[in-house]
Parts: C-alpha cells; sequence; structure tokens
C-alpha cells in the first residue's frame, strides 16, 4: 500500500491527512474516506481497525484518505459537529482527486467515526455508499440513515458492551430492511483481536458497491 500524508486546508482550518493507495493505480478509481474513533480515547488516523481498513480497499485497487479529527474542545457534542463538518471536506477533497472517480466514492467510520458520518449524511451528496462499524445506537436513531437509497452497511461484534449489537440490529431493521446489517462474532467494540476481520467486511461491502 502506498501512503502519502498530506493536508487539507478549508476556510482558517487544516486536515491532517494520509492519502493511501495501490501499489499499482489505475484511475479512475473509487475512493474511501475513513473515519477514526474518539479523538480523546485514543482514536486517530492510525488506530489498527482505520489502518486496517485502508490497507484492504488498496489490495482491492480503492483509493482512501484517512485523517485526525481535530481536537479543539473536550466537549463531545461540540467534538462531533466539528468531525463532521471536516469529513464533508474530506469527502469533497477525495472526490478532486484527478485519479478517482467523482461518481464512486464511499465513507466508513468506526464508533466516534460512524457518529461523525451519520450526523452529516445530508451533505454527503457525493457519497454512493455507507459502512459503519459499531456505530452509536442514539447517532443512528437520530440520522437520515433509513432515508437514504444509497447502499448502507452496518456491522458490530457481539461481545461490544457499549454497542448492544441487538438493540443496534433492531433499530436498524426498524429504519430499513435494505441495510446490510452484519456481526462480528465475539469482537468487542474496539475489535481488539478481530481488526483484520472487520476490515475485509467493511472493504469488500464498499468494493461492491463502488465497482460496479
Amino acid at each position: 500500500m502506498r501512503q502519502t500524508r498530506i493536508e487539507i486546508g478549508f476556510g482558517e482550518g487544516v486536515i491532517d491527512g494520509i492519502m493511501c493507495g495501490p501499489e499499482e493505480m489505475r484511475p479512475p478509481m473509487p475512493g474511501v474516506v475513513v473515519a477514526h474513533p474518539h479523538p480523546l480515547l485514543g482514536g486517530n488516523a492510525d488506530h489498527p481497525v482505520v489502518y486496517a481498513i485502508c490497507r484492504e480497499l488498496a489490495e482491492l485497487g480503492i483509493m482512501s484518505l484517512r485523517f485526525n479529527f481535530t481536537v479543539g474542545t473536550q466537549d463531545t457534542e461540540s467534538l462531533l459537529t466539528s468531525a463532521a463538518r471536516e469529513l464533508v471536506h474530506a469527502t469533497q477533497a477525495i472526490g478532486q482527486w484527478d485519479f478517482v472517480s467523482k461518481k464512486r466514492i464511499g465513507v466508513a467510520g468506526f464508533s466516534f467515526g460512524a457518529a461523525s458520518i451519520l450526523r452529516t449524511l445530508p451533505e454527503l451528496d457525493n457519497v454512493a455508499a455507507v459502512s459503519l462499524l459499531a456505530p452509536p445506537v442514539n447517532a443512528v436513531t437520530r440520522s437520515t440513515l433509513g432515508e437514504m437509497s444509497r447502499p448502507r452497511q452496518v456491522v458490530v461484534g457481539t461481545a461490544d458492551k457499549l454497542v448492544n449489537p441487538t438493540e443496534l440490529e433492531g433499530v436498524i431493521r426498524q429504519l430499513d430492511d435494505t441495510i446490510q446489517f452484519e456481526t462480528i462474532p465475539d469482537a468487542d467494540h474496539n475489535f481488539s483481536y478481530t481488526s483484520d476481520e472487520v476490515a475485509k467486511t467493511a472493504a469488500l461491502f464498499l468494493a461492491e458497491q463502488l465497482t460496479r
């Protein structure tokens, strides 16, 4: 996997990101923005799950952009609002890369990253597929996920103690039964020993949807 550190400017801010891609570039390729878990709880662009998703995407011939959310506050609600804004700019940026197909953009988010995607779904007009890993149930219920016509995937571990998998499945089924819901057996919230498995699950879904 090729990796290049980049900076994406927007307004008065700058996003610190990492552009990832296959060793052999064959443009125009699909592109995926990958959002990391809570930055105040150790989440960053190099989180094992986030990195593994980018690696799996590269092996499937897909470009990706992972980036660090800006930590300017200790308030989770304000931080989530800021993260959602940065996510929108990141999806716009990847769509402007010459070697990425503007019609084949996807997003993947893990935990807080998934919540940031859910917060800003109405603004992600250029996104063709969404993968959410261990999204907070309350973030799902408050979102427009059920109103989307684009392919959506939700993945959770059966041993997740923060996101109840049974409750999450019930909410997803109630929203829209076309949402692809998957579980990773014995996986905890951090996918501690199953990062490769969950990464493949997300990457294969995105590849299937974005390479049609």
